[in-house]
């Protein structure tokens, strides 16, 4: 199986790939890794804690209007030289470039593209294009939420035995370590603690409301919430 996606910085659904390169089945799979960016660009160096073929384009969006060629090319590289009997792609960029690569004559191997954002919120009209055009390239479509799916199913008329769900995975051993003294300035009391990057999808202002909302229904509620993250906003 070809794991391909844009890069690994770091990110949610960078982690759920990252999580696949290290905990699928050695015994049942031989897994690939393929990404457009620079190798020095994957902060989940986690992926690489069981052996994998991997491949790194060294491509940005930023260098020059063919890039995108240049990617193509290089997913058709990809799948000629590790011969893959699956090719999985994750995210809007990688999904599109995947499915545009099989057009190549030669491709034969099944895609299976894993979809991770609000069809409405979440791609850009050119990829909303884009999308309709080439689902039906991928033998089967990934969903993390009930909710994605619905709007695949609804807004593009995906058949429903094309597409599924699947929740985000969780790694264990992640919260195994030792819980240490909160910092001096942790607030007292109840703590709820907000973790995401500061960016318009993870939707910040909604739960700011939301706790505003709490605090006008019960006022003695005594909850703190602190939020942890970096981004634009």
């Amino acid at each position: 199986v070809l794991l391909v996606i844009a890069g690994l910085p770091a990110g949610g659904a960078e982690r759920q790939m990252a999580l696949l390169c290290q905990h699928l089945d050695r015994s049942r799979y031989d897994v690939g890794l393929l990404i457009f960016n620079a190798a020095e660009k994957v902060h989940y160096k986690n992926a690489f804690a069981a052996p994998l073929w991997f491949r790194a384009l060294g491509l940005s969006r930023s260098q020059n209007r063919g890039v995108a060629l240049r990617v193509i090319a290089g997913i058709a590289g990809a799948v000629r030289d590790f011969r893959p009997d699956i090719v999985h792609s994750t995210l809007n960029a990688a999904n599109h470039l995947v499915r545009i690569s099989s057009l190549i004559p030669g491709w034969r191997c099944p895609i299976v593209s894993s979809v991770r954002a609000d069809f409405h919120s979440g791609y850009s009209l050119r990829e909303r294009l884009l999308e309709r055009l080439l689902w039906r390239r991928s033998r089967h479509i990934i969903c993390n939420s009930e909710r994605t799916r619905g709007q695949l199913i609804q807004t593009i008329g995906l058949p429903q035995d094309r597409v599924s769900t699947i929740a985000n995975g969780i790694e264990p051993a992640f919260f195994e370590s030792t819980i240490s003294p909160p910092p001096a300035w942790w607030p007292a009391g109840r703590v709820a603690l907000v973790v995401g990057r500061y960016k318009a999808e993870k939707n910040h202002l909604a739960l700011l409301d939301a706790i505003a909302d709490l605090k006008r229904r019960n006022p003695s509620g005594g909850w703190k919430f602190v939020f942890l993250g970096e981004g634009p906003l």
